[in-house]
């Protein structure tokens, strides 16, 4: 794989994630996308994901005070950037209505992140003489037809 760093968007993530700081229905409707903490590029925002995700399935309410409390709780609070990088979520958030639009936007460059690592795979492994061409053009076929199920 070259240096290139994979898509992602990092208003979306975190315009998403202050969506679901400030709106209640946010995290309502990442769930019904189906979205998840692989969605998010970045580490510090899978894990902020992850948190609220858990927070929502316990039915606990999820803003500022009760994310802060639960990074510190799981020692996560510095890693993800503190206070300052809680609020600047917040202060990333335009509108309600943009929730969908960010989850678009997250889905589209969770699928070309994986085309790019299987297509790269199956090029590391077409150029092993070992490998037989029907297998790997099932394999081939298979994980494209994998991602293309998740959407």
């Amino acid at each position: 794989m070259s240096d290139r760093t994979l898509p992602y968007s990092l208003e979306a993530e975190e315009s998403l994630l202050g969506n679901i700081l400030l709106y209640e229905e946010a995290m309502q409707q990442c769930v019904e996308q189906g979205l998840n903490s692989n969605d998010f590029y970045l580490d510090k925002h899978r894990r902020i994901f992850s948190i609220m995700y858990s927070m929502y399935e316990r039915k606990e309410k999820i803003d500022t005070v009760s994310l802060v409390n639960r990074l510190k709780s799981l020692d996560f609070f510095e890693k993800v950037g503190g206070m300052d990088y809680i609020l600047h979520l917040t202060s990333a958030t335009i509108s309600r209505v943009n929730t969908e639009e960010y989850i678009r936007i997250l889905r589209e460059k969770t699928i070309a992140r994986q085309l790019i690592e299987t297509t790269s795979k199956i090029g590391e492994e077409s150029y092993h003489p070992s490998t037989s061409i029907e297998d790997l053009l099932d394999e081939a076929e298979k994980s494209i037809l994998g991602i293309t199920r998740s959407r």
